[in-house]
């Protein structure tokens, strides 16, 4: 997962438009991990690749609605140069987008000092 750098509370961007990120995670979860916790503002940005037949349980709280909270798509690119990641934004394609349900259900209260794993 990625989280986005900002500078005086502004997106870094370079002349390309590209969006610069930290890289937070590289792992590979399983049936005895947590839950994952993400944030709009850490960890937000992330991809999933299945390594066996898996399900995913993506929740979205408050759900995306344009225009202000839209679901984006990006391409991360390395810059190992600079030791950098950009993320080039993308068209969204429909085939590759999830199934998606409204959760009428009430919202969830987070009690963790950890907010990044739940159980």
């Amino acid at each position: 997962s990625f989280s986005l750098l900002k500078s005086n509370n502004t997106l870094v961007t370079n002349n390309s438009g590209y969006i610069a990120a930290n890289l937070s995670y590289s792992c590979i979860k399983n049936e005895s991990d947590s839950a994952w916790f993400l944030t709009p503002s850490n960890d937000n940005l992330h991809e999933f690749k299945a390594v066996t037949t898996c399900v995913i349980l993506d929740i979205f709280l408050p759900p995306y609605q344009e225009p202000e909270r839209s679901c984006s798509f990006y391409k991360a690119i390395i810059d190992e140069q600079q030791s950098k990641w950009w993320l080039k934004p993308i068209p969204e394609d429909p085939k590759d987008l999830p199934y998606t349900i409204e959760y009428p259900g009430i919202r969830p209260i987070v009690k963790s000092n950890d907010r990044r794993n739940i159980r």
